[in-house]
């Protein structure tokens, strides 16, 4: 659980921050922490991947072809789906316009599923769960007191309160993981598991910086279908 509650404290940070600061966070300072982040977004991702393939996993070959196996079968799941557009069209019906940034002053309920809906929240809650890896959550933690700390700064009031909900979900999901975790899941889908929520970060790596935006709610059901492929291949 020390991953939701980091997530929630950084979005009260920042909301204080923009209280603080009411210009919010200047261009070259933005610039800055944004070659930060992606960084920490590399080093994360290739912590979780090398971890992976350490000396204690078993088959870890097996378990690195399963979860690429997973994380193409899951975003063609998901965009069969369109849970990328589901996604955008529920934050448009909560107030959020399409291309908002974080310098418009949103509704609150906008501006709680920002946080809430954040495709990051979900492999984050899953990592932390399943293998005490709370990381993934640390950096979402930090982006969102940024954009709290943008939010504020604009004239977008309550923002604080987002944490509540942010805080439920994310602490429900990681729970639910740990739950699922020691009952159901082998040493080889823990193993896949982290080899690709280490790939799902990865792909955050154009986003954080700014190059381009990935569809990262698309390969969400990846997470359903590594550990059940893990079984069917490895039988564990």
């Amino acid at each position: 659980m020390l991953g939701p509650l980091l997530n929630a404290a950084a979005i009260g940070v920042g909301a204080s921050l923009g209280w603080i600061w009411r210009k919010g966070p200047s261009p070259i300072l933005q610039h800055r922490l944004r070659i930060a982040a992606t960084a920490s977004t590399l080093a994360i991702a290739m912590l979780m991947i090398v971890r992976a393939a350490g000396p204690g996993s078993r088959n870890w070959l097996g378990s690195l072809a399963v979860a690429m196996l997973s994380l193409s079968l899951g975003n063609l799941a998901g965009r069969l789906l369109g849970l990328q557009r589901r996604l955008s069209t529920a934050l448009e019906w909560s107030g959020l316009p399409r291309g908002t940034s974080a310098s418009t002053p949103l509704p609150w309920a906008a501006v709680a599923m920002v946080f809430t809906l954040n495709p990051l929240g979900v492999v984050g809650a899953v990592s932390d769960g399943t293998l005490n890896l709370w990381h993934p959550l640390a950096l979402k933690a930090v982006l969102d007191a940024l954009a709290a700390w943008g939010f504020v700064a604009a004239g977008s009031k309550a923002v604080a309160w987002s944490a509540l909900p942010t805080l439920a979900l994310s602490g429900t999901l990681s729970l639910g993981a740990d739950f699922i975790a020691h009952h159901g899941l082998g040493p080889a889908s823990l193993t896949t598991l982290q080899f690709l929520c280490g790939f799902l970060v990865l792909l955050l790596v154009p986003t954080v910086y700014g190059w381009q935006r990935v569809a990262l709610a698309n390969y969400l059901p990846s997470l359903i279908l590594a550990p059940l492929l893990t079984r069917w291949w490895m039988g564990s």
